[in-house]
Order: C-alpha cells, then sequence, then structure tokens
C-alpha cells in the first residue's frame, strides 16, 4: 500500500557514516509510508550482492523479512540507510570494502576486501512509539497528505492518511480520538474525490458511530448513498443533514440530486415497459 512510483532517473548520493566515510545510496522505489526513529523495530526486506551483481543472500528468496532495531544493529550500514527511508521505499547502496564490517553475521560468503551493494526495501515499522512520539510523527505524515491532497495527488494522500491511523493503532485513550477523527474523515473525503464510494461511506460511519451529528460526515455518507444508488437510505440522511444544518445550500444540492436520479430511474422504467409492450414481452 505503501510503495510508491519507480524512480525514473537514477541519483546517487551520500549518506554519512562518520566524519571520514560515506555510503552511496541510490533510490529506487519512492515510499509513502511514515518515516522510522531511532530505537524502533523495522521489518526490510534486502539482497545482498557483489559489486558486478552476484547475488550473496536475499530474504526476497524465502519472503522472510529481517527484523532490528535501529541504533542497535550489528549491521551500522542497515541503521544508517533505513533511519533515512519512508515505509515502502526501497533504494540501492554502494558499499565500500573498508564498510562491510558487520554484513558477514548476514552470509558466510562474503568474499574479503570486496566491494558490495545492497538492495533495501523498507516494509513496515514493527515497534511503537510512546504515544507522544506517535501522534508527533502521524500529524506530520498528515501534513505531507495535506499537502498531496491539494495537489490533486490523491492516491498518495489515501495512502498517507492510512499510514497516519496505523502509526496510532496501538495505543489507546480518549486523547486519541480526536486524530483518528480527523484521519477518518480526511479519508473520507479523499475516497470521494477518487470516486470509491464504498471506502468513503465506510470512513464516514466510523465517525458516525460515535458522533451522530458530525455534518461533514453525514454529507459524506449522503454523497456515497447517492453514488451508490441507495437512495431510500441517502433520503434518511438528507433529512437528517437539513435539520442539523439548518437547510444548508450544500444539502440542497443534494435532494435536487436524488430528485434527478428518481426521476431517471422512473423514465428508465417507463421506456422499458414501452419496449416490451411493443415486442409483447410484456405477456
Amino acid at each position: 500500500m505503501f510503495k510508491g512510483e519507480f524512480v525514473e532517473k537514477k541519483e546517487w548520493i551520500k549518506i554519512t557514516l562518520n566524519q571520514s566515510q560515506n555510503v552511496l545510496k541510490c533510490k529506487l522505489r519512492n515510499g509513502k509510508g511514515a518515516k522510522p526513529r531511532l530505537y524502533q523495530t523495522v521489518s526490510i526486506h534486502y539482497t545482498l550482492s557483489l559489486e558486478n551483481g552476484t547475488k550473496i543472500v536475499s530474504t526476497r528468496d524465502k519472503d522472510q523479512p529481517y527484523d532490528f532495531k535501529i541504533g542497535s544493529c550489528k549491521i551500522s550500514i542497515m541503521d544508517l540507510a533505513v533511519i533515512t527511508m519512508y515505509v515502502g521505499e526501497r533504494a540501492e547502496l554502494k558499499i565500500d570494502k573498508s564498510l562491510a564490517q558487520g554484513l558477514e553475521v548476514l552470509s558466510s560468503s562474503i568474499p574479503p576486501n570486496t566491494n558490495l551493494s545492497l538492495d533495501i526495501e523498507l516494509l513496515y515499522i514493527l515497534e511503537d512509539m510512546t504515544k507522544e512520539e506517535a501522534i508527533k510523527q502521524a500529524e506530520e505524515v498528515n501534513k505531507r497528505a495535506g499537502e498531496s491532497f491539494r495537489n490533486g495527488k490523491f492516491e498518495d494522500a489515501a495512502n498517507l492518511y492510512t499510514s497516519c491511523c496505523e502509526i496510532l493503532q496501538c495505543h489507546s485513550g480518549d486523547d486519541l480520538y480526536q486524530y483518528f477523527n480527523k484521519y477518518f474523515s480526511n479519508l473520507s473525503t479523499v475516497y470521494s474525490k477518487l470516486k470509491k464510494w464504498k471506502l468513503s461511506l465506510s470512513y464516514a460511519e466510523r465517525i458516525l458511530q460515535k458522533d451522530q451529528t458530525n455534518q461533514r460526515c453525514i454529507l459524506r455518507k449522503l454523497d456515497a448513498l447517492i453514488q451508490l444508488r441507495h437512495l431510500n437510505a441517502a433520503e434518511e440522511y438528507l433529512k437528517k443533514g437539513l435539520e442539523l444544518s439548518n437547510n444548508d445550500p450544500i444539502f440542497l444540492s443534494r435532494k435536487e440530486d436524488i430528485e434527478k436520479l428518481r426521476s431517471s430511474k422512473t423514465s428508465q422504467k417507463n421506456n422499458l415497459y414501452k419496449k416490451m409492450m411493443k415486442t409483447g414481452d410484456g405477456y
């Protein structure tokens, strides 16, 4: 879900290991999820190869990801790479033979004094942060989602809003309600932009279960019901929206939409009936 587009043009950048050593990193695919922090446990896929492309070892062969805690990994290059990545991102590292320390724990088949290549993909953030850290990170991702939404990148925004929820999902407390409420509302809105009406409806209903007077979500649910042609249910929510909003023009416009659909549906039935009568299929 958090995988972005593959990068068309490779660009190598240096990421600092210490003052005298560097590793070259090239992003292969953008990530759309959260960015991990120090001391979080993450899950990755990797393929370690010789400089000429000969594979040494890969977690992808058996589909068994490698988990480790950032800052405590025996392989310093893993720490170095993952802390710069977003969930879903895939990157390639060029590792000088002088920096291969620790990689021997991955395979006993690594030749000595050899330059290496490491293809790494950040799959998940496994270990929860404190609630305060999780809220802070979720809000940072929410800002990125808002930027994507404003730029018309609705799929990206949907992925990021989902990431906000996943960052907080292992925490509890009434203080989190306002954040989930915001992210669910944003998801309902962005899925309406994508015309994924069942998803838009689902997220609106999550909020309405606890806040039955939320006019924004009533409107989102109403729109979804109209688009899904559940007109009887739509009329019920239209009535509720008109009452709560004191006949707001936005809700009044939905009344017109329902009336047009009902009129169109009636017209289609009449035309079908006339056609059946002409051909004798009605008997």
